[in-house]
């Protein structure tokens, strides 16, 4: 019989009806608190250096033949169409942070999808509302860094090719539940997989781990279940195909356009000596993990959390994405300048295995209703309070005003077709400039040093005379800042300070 009107739904029942809409909500609102900033939050290193590099490339530039930079093209040709077509900082900021949180969107939608793959539906709403109480993990996803899409893409590389728990013999299902894709062992999945993971390394080369992580889970899913060994190693090789497709096609464009070798040298041999070899201070793990202990403090609880279910419920899947937030943490510690979005992928997921272990654990308290009602309330008073604390922390944060002021007052002192000798983030953006290597980094200058004998192809030698033949017309934090190979202290008797901020602002001619 169908139950009477008046009777009341049992409590365990009610708060299950009431957990998914309330953590979308929660989840959205917070979202509302983070974007609203989008277009004032303070400017960081890396946003200019990337819109100024998709500028180049809209003006024809080649990366590493016409500036030098040590990063993956693919972000820069991708912002170039968003750039305003005004010569207006704070628009392009705008513009590429929009794309930045589109992006960031997608990676909390899959966050979701890859908790419902291994946690259940429970587990995917609570994954996102984990994330987006991570400040750090907020604020970041909505910079304009590569690391943002790459993160995105390895979600959906995740999503596809995870396999299932061990001895299960299939691969489980997964939120694409097409016949002709999902089919046991069918290695169509994979395949998109590593299509997805392969392009997350054009975009960062850093990705490669977690495809390598992730083929690894593969084989040994084959070594250690004898019965599906033939399907798990057809998966591990559809897997590398992809993976490689994205990579290649990115080789033959290099090549195409004459910088492959370029690349090489300034994304590929460049980074053991920058990274492992550099003398910058500020940077150390510990102080990385500390202030990612204080914001992201429930993603860190979900992963000790992760550990107590993976101990008690030992899975294929769950061991992938261990290992992934293992071998993360491991390669930023391993360098000398660990910065934080290096941890992006890794917060991602430890909201995602967390999200996974308060499912399971909400499971054994099913059957107390009011042991339930009671660890709901302090799982939501919890999630509240970071939540608050989240709001008011991006509330605070400084905004981007004198940064752009000063990047205005360097174009207004400057016409289109002069050069400037600029660091990020006080690089006007829309100036071309008169150093190869043209932000000041002393790291880059020994690390370069160390490659010696550097190939002809590199222009960032001729600097120094470059710079005597083509005075700059401005530059923007000179004097001892600037590495002394640069020669740009002989242009001292030349140069005429501005009005406003002579400290800073020097102009040249």
């Amino acid at each position: 019989m169908p139950p009477s009107p008046d009777r009341r739904m049992p409590l365990a029942d009610r708060l299950r009806s009431m957990a998914g809409p309330a953590a979308l909500a929660f989840a959205g609102a917070m979202l509302l608190v983070l974007w609203a900033r989008v277009p004032d939050l303070a400017l960081d290193h890396d946003e200019v250096e990337h819109l100024h590099a998709a500028w180049l490339v809209s003006q024809g530039d080649l990366p590493y033949r016409d500036f030098g930079e040590n990063h993956n093209p693919v972000l820069w040709y991708a912002l170039a169409p968003l750039l305003p077509a005004t010569d207006s900082p704070g628009d392009a900021v705008q513009a590429g942070r929009v794309a930045m949180a589109a992006c960031s969107l997608l990676s909390l939608v899959l966050a979701a999808l890859l908790a419902r793959r291994i946690g259940g539906p429970r587990a995917m709403f609570l994954a996102p509302l984990l994330l987006i109480v991570s400040t750090y993990w907020s604020v970041y996803s909505v910079q304009i860094r590569p690391d943002v899409p790459m993160t995105t893409l390895v979600l959906l590389g995740l999503v596809l090719g995870l396999p299932g728990k061990w001895g299960r013999g299939k691969w489980g299902q997964t939120p694409f539940s097409r016949k002709w894709c999902l089919s046991p062992f069918s290695p169509v999945r994979p395949l998109l997989a590593g299509l997805a993971i392969g392009a997350a390394a054009a975009v960062l080369l850093k990705a490669a781990v977690v495809g390598a992580t992730l083929f690894a889970g593969i084989v040994l899913q084959a070594v250690l279940t004898r019965n599906v060994r033939r399907q798990s190693l057809l998966a591990a090789l559809a897997l590398a195909v992809g993976f490689t497709i994205p990579l290649a096609a990115l080789a033959l464009v290099l090549q195409g356009a004459g910088i492959l070798d370029g690349f090489w040298l300034w994304v590929v041999r460049l980074q053991g000596p920058y990274l492992l070899g550099s003398d910058g201070t500020g940077f150390a793990m510990g102080e990385v993990l500390r202030a990612s202990f204080q914001r992201d403090t429930l993603a860190w609880a979900g992963l000790a959390l992760a550990l107590v279910r993976f101990a008690m419920a030992p899975a294929l899947d769950r061991a992938i994405l261990l290992a992934v937030v293992a071998v993360v943490l491991g390669g930023t510690a391993a360098t000398r300048l660990p910065n934080y979005q290096y941890l992006v992928p890794a917060i991602t997921l430890m909201a995602v295995l967390g999200a996974d272990a308060l499912a399971a654990f909400g499971e054994r308290l099913s059957t107390t209703p009011r042991r339930q009602a009671v660890a709901v309330a302090l799982l939501v008073a919890t999630v509240a309070t970071f939540g608050v604390r989240h709001a008011l922390t991006v509330a605070s944060l400084p905004d981007d005003q004198s940064q752009v002021a000063r990047m205005q007052q360097v174009l207004a002192l400057t016409s289109p077709g002069d050069t400037v000798i600029a660091s990020p983030p006080d690089h006007p953006i829309f100036r071309r400039d008169a150093l190869h290597l043209w932000f000041n980094n002393p790291d880059f200058h020994r690390a370069l040093v160390s490659l010696a004998p550097l190939p002809p192809y590199d222009r960032y030698k001729d600097d120094p005379q470059r710079l005597q033949d083509h005075p700059p017309g401005v530059i923007v934090k000179a004097g001892s800042r600037w590495h002394p190979f640069y020669g740009i202290g002989t242009l001292a008797g030349q140069r005429f300070e501005s009005r406003g901020d002579p400290e800073v602002l020097v102009r040249v001619r």
